[in-house]
């Protein structure tokens, strides 16, 4: 495993010249010794820069992976990435969607690879727990819905008193979330960590 830690965003303009072409060069030694026959990156960040800087350092199919929101400053080498992939994959239908919109040139080049787990079976059966606690753990961004487990939430707590939600991550959103807990008086049974 090699990591190559791209936090540029932090960086004064001479000392981002000097970060860019270090990992430039690293990145196309890594490409050159492993010599890869596939390389799959997630779009829509830093490695996208770095993978074009060094795309000639060992050409390879390229498969792109799509699986979130993407800031609009992002979207000129996105398009490019998706453009130059051989093919294109998204977590669903919307982002698969957003993609093609962005990059129309991918449609035929593209499909929906979901995150998810098969049903298990037998299903399970009802908790039997006294004072459950649930747990969602994501990016807090307006499109994962956060917003839609606490309102949710708020009911189950109508129905099991003692019931807990405990909320990871962090992002945007959560100052939004923190008050929508406080205006449904639920800062006693939800958590954000």
């Amino acid at each position: 495993v090699h990591r190559l830690p791209f936090e540029i965003d932090r960086l004064g303009s001479g000392e981002l010249a000097a970060r860019v072409f270090a990992l430039r060069r690293r990145g196309a030694a890594i490409k050159r010794a492993f010599a890869p026959d596939l390389i799959h990156l997630n779009v829509g960040g830093a490695s996208d820069i770095f993978h074009w800087l060094t795309a000639n350092a060992h050409p390879a199919p390229l498969v792109a992976a799509v699986h979130g929101e993407w800031a609009p400053e992002h979207e000129p080498v996105m398009k490019q990435t998706l453009e130059g992939a051989t093919w294109t994959l998204g977590c669903s239908e919307f982002i698969l969607a957003t993609a093609r919109h962005l990059a129309p040139s991918i449609g035929a080049r593209s499909s929906v690879i979901l995150n998810g787990l098969s049903a298990p079976s037998p299903p399970p059966g009802p908790l039997q727990a006294n004072n459950p606690c649930l747990v969602c753990v994501c990016r807090l961004v307006r499109s994962k819905g956060v917003d839609l487990a606490i309102e949710a939430f708020a009911m189950v707590v109508r129905e099991v008193p003692r019931a807990r939600l405990l909320i990871a991550g962090d992002g945007p959103e959560r100052a939004e979330l923190e008050r929508q807990i406080e205006g449904l008086g639920l800062q006693d049974r939800v958590r954000l960590l």
